[in-house]
């Protein structure tokens, strides 16, 4: 086979498991394997596939739909977000301190649209950050022409429900922007 592009976990402290892989396989299919417990890998089970790949749902995420795939893992759980070509956003795996963003904090071993709770904005990911374990948190960057619009979910959300909250970016000055989110701490 063709690997075109591939994803995978930044994590590598799972001891016998591996951090989940994604591979976009000749723009045939995007095919999976690895940790699992969680379902972070979106097949509607939670077994971890550690020799042969499985292959994601090719309607929705066939590779033509796909934009971006980000995984986040621990030794314990973890959750799954792909951005596909129309810009909605899916999530999957552990729902931990309700990093979905979806008014719930139940997980999901399937991927969950969750499109309409992150501002309905149909923009494009500029960049993405995430943390799994008891600190799970989800950081989404995007701009709207040269505006850029920040949504924090999870542990450092100050929404009730369970929901994004929409950061201010007052302290931007005229003509600044983001240009890359990155993370720094423990």
């Amino acid at each position: 086979s063709n690997i075109i592009n591939f994803w995978v976990s930044p994590t590598n402290n799972l001891g016998a498991n591996f951090s989940p892989i994604f591979i976009n396989d000749n723009n045939i299919s995007i095919q999976c394997k690895g940790y699992n417990a969680s379902g972070q890998l979106g097949l509607g089970h939670t077994t971890s596939p550690q020799t042969a790949f499985s292959t994601l749902n090719t309607t929705t995420f066939h590779p033509n739909n796909v934009l971006n795939i980000w995984t986040f893992s621990s030794t314990a759980s973890g959750f799954t977000v792909i951005q596909t070509t129309n810009n909605r956003i899916w999530f999957s795996g552990a729902n931990t301190n309700g990093v979905f963003g979806n008014n719930s904090t139940t997980s999901s071993s399937s991927f969950v649209d969750v499109t309409s709770f992150w501002g309905n904005l149909f923009l494009p990911i500029q960049s993405l950050l995430g943390s799994m374990a008891t600190s799970a948190f989800c950081i989404i960057h995007r701009k709207n022409g040269t505006q850029d619009i920040l949504h924090i979910s999870g542990i450092l959300s100050t929404a009730a429900g369970n929901i994004p909250v929409n950061v201010s970016l007052s302290f931007l000055q005229p003509g600044e922007t983001i240009s890359q989110l990155t993370f720094s701490g423990n």
